[in-house]
């Protein structure tokens, strides 16, 4: 199959056609008076390109978003429900295709993560990997349940697309090796110190003292050794001379071996020259290395100034947290005190006694100040009047993302009756929502002048003072609690209600006469090291070989989509294999958020002898810091 060209990182997302009102919310323009969206031109060539790929990979992201959100909303925003597939073909088609395009942006914007170094965007970037890695492994659930089989053949997707295999490849995202890297390096660096210890004790303990008869007689075979090599040498010495004949032979070989040189030396030359005239490679000889070392030089630059600006971010956090909670924090509770403390003396005049107070679970003082329009104000009031009580409306629990699909248990090519569904998960919620800040704040945002690509200090403020406000929020409901049963004795001469006692401590107690005391810990005066030490030298724990899945050279079967359609079942190739190994062991285990999110999967590597399928598995380890 003759596939088209890779697309390059800053051309993958296509050009989109923003609405009117997005147009005009607020453009620039340059001295030309063409409009410019936002500006992306920083003068570090780090961010330079990065910065624009990650606008272009943002609005891919949305409008691949967009596009899903549109079989549960209508165009004024009502939902309605997804019609469902009824075709098999038709159905594999439509996840197949949104699986490739969620693999084409997640491989996209982990390169981009890697150059970025604004500290703001990368925890933002870093929500839309996680999010978009746990939609690939929700597709690739419902392929394995619609298909019926573990791997799919992707060649007639990608070619639609314009990629290649390679930008559809899954690896485990940068910032999860960034996050466990010092700890793999900690733990090695440990467990190679305790390996030495214990080899050194192991041979100090096996070298035994030598007599003087076996000393005796390995200096007697070591000279017998050498007078044997002397005699060799002497023989070869005395050889006669070579014949003119065989000398004439060995110049003939030694000629044709240098002619064989010569001309593989002018053929690589003359095919050098060749390949610079039609500009295959570049004229520069050096010019590949020196690009290799910038890429490095660049690299290393970025990480550098990355983790700078990370520090230079947490510092600031608490820096503005502390000025918010001394500033604002001391006012935010007056007002709010005062503003509840009025509303319970107000709804006591209208119903005639104190309302209750909302626990925790029901809000707290949020729920008092909800957004309500006037039926449900008019609802609310006629509610409370009736039973004489200010009944606060129960708050919406989230519902729990549902794991299994709508899909016929049978066998769907051939079964009656297949219907699948499509279903809004939380995975598609969270992508809706990190959209939504993006269009609302990034999409605008003049960054230029931002040389060092330090955090926003405006957009940073804003955040901690949600969370400055929510946490007042708390100690002055607290407070109000306490001061409400204060009010109600003084007032209305009823006592706070005691809390009740706990059973268990009675349960305990009556079971304690009876019950054994189990043993303690047996290792609580050992240390680490010791316990290493000892399963080391019985051989439970064993060093596993450096093997990474990058190091397994597999090639894809391009062949595979075609015999599938002829219905000939074909056999999956090894770069399917390690897609698999890939999907449904290495990515729901590296990382706790995918390892909720995503669905679990049991899966058995089995093949017959001599298959590497110990390979795979410290593959597995090493991908898994294992």
């Amino acid at each position: 199959m003759a596939a088209k060209g890779r697309p390059s990182r800053q051309s993958i997302a296509p050009k989109l056609s923003l609405s009117p009102s997005a147009v005009m919310k607020g453009r620039n323009r340059n001295k030309a008076g063409k409009a410019l969206y936002w500006k992306v031109e920083p003068p570090t060539i780090s961010s330079h390109l990065e910065n624009k790929t990650w606008h272009e990979l943002q609005l891919e992201l949305a409008r691949l978003n967009q596009t899903e959100n549109s079989e549960f909303f209508d165009r004024l925003g009502r939902g309605i429900i997804p019609a469902p597939i009824t075709i098999p073909e038709k159905a594999l088609d439509f996840v197949l295709s949104r699986y490739v395009q969620y693999c084409m942006i997640a491989k996209q914007l982990d390169i981009c993560y890697h150059y970025l170094v604004h500290p703001q965007k990368r925890m933002m970037l870093k929500a839309c990997l996680l999010a978009v890695f746990t939609r690939i492994l929700e597709l690739k659930n419902e392929l394995v349940q619609i298909d019926q089989r573990e791997y799919q053949f992707l060649e007639e997707i990608i070619e639609t697309y314009g990629c290649t295999q390679a930008d559809v490849e899954l690896t485990v995202p940068l910032f999860i090796r960034e996050e466990t890297m010092d700890i793999l390096k900690e733990r090695e660096r440990f467990l190679s110190s305790v390996i030495s210890t214990e080899n050194s004790r192991r041979s100090s303990k096996s070298e035994k003292p030598m007599s003087r008869q076996e000393a005796i007689l390995l200096i007697q075979r070591q000279t017998r050794f050498y007078m044997a090599n002397k005699k060799v040498e002497l023989a070869h010495q005395v050889l006669r001379p070579l014949s003119e004949e065989d000398s004439n032979k060995i110049m003939r070989r030694v000629v044709n071996k240098w002619r064989v040189y010569t001309t593989r030396k002018e053929v690589l030359a003359l095919k050098t020259e060749y390949e610079r005239l039609l500009e295959i490679i570049p004229n520069d000889e050096t010019l590949s290395t020196k690009r290799i070392m910038s890429d490095y030089t660049l690299s290393k630059r970025n990480r550098a100034r990355a983790k700078a600006n990370e520090e230079e971010y947490d510092l600031d956090k608490t820096r503005i947290e502390n000025e918010l909670f001394g500033s604002e924090g001391p006012f935010l509770a007056w007002s709010l005190h005062y503003t509840i403390k009025q509303w319970l003396l107000e709804v006591r005049d209208v119903i005639g006694n104190f309302s209750t107070f909302p626990s925790v679970e029901e809000g707290g003082s949020t729920a008092i100040f909800a957004d309500k329009d006037i039926n449900d104000v008019a609802d609310d009031l006629s509610a409370n009047m009736a039973t004489g009580k200010f009944v606060f409306p129960p708050t919406e629990k989230k519902k729990k993302p549902k794991k299994e699909k709508k899909i016929a248990k049978k066998n769907p090519w051939g079964a009656e009756g297949f219907e699948y569904v499509i279903d809004e998960t939380d995975c598609m919620r969270e992508m809706k929502d990190k959209t939504l800040q993006y269009t609302d704040y990034w999409f605008y945002k003049d960054d230029s002048a931002n040389l060092k690509q330090t955090h926003d200090r405006d957009l940073l403020q804003e955040e901690l003072r949600l969370v400055v406000s929510d946490e007042i929020r708390t100690q002055v409901d607290e407070l109000i609690r306490q001061e409400l049963e204060k009010l109600v004795y003084a007032i209305d001469r009823i006592a706070p209600k005691e809390p009740k006692a706990s059973k268990k401590k009675s349960k305990e107690k009556g079971k304690k006469g009876g019950k054994k005391k189990g043993k303690g810990d047996l290792t609580a005066d050992r240390t680490v090291e010791e316990l290493f030490r000892e399963l080391l030298a019985q051989g439970i724990i064993r060093r596993c070989p450096v093997v990474s899945l990058d190091s397994f050279i597999c090639e894809y079967s391009y062949s595979g989509g075609a015999l599938d359609r002829a219905l000939r079942d074909p056999m999956p190739s090894l770069a399917d294999v390690k897609r698999m190994v890939m999907e449904f062991a290495v990515l729901p285990l590296s990382c706790q958020t995918l390892h909720q999110q995503a669905s679990l999967t049991r899966c058995c590597h089995w093949g017959s002898l001599k298959m590497k399928k110990k390979g795979w598995v410290g593959g597995l380890k090493r991908e898994l810091d294992g």
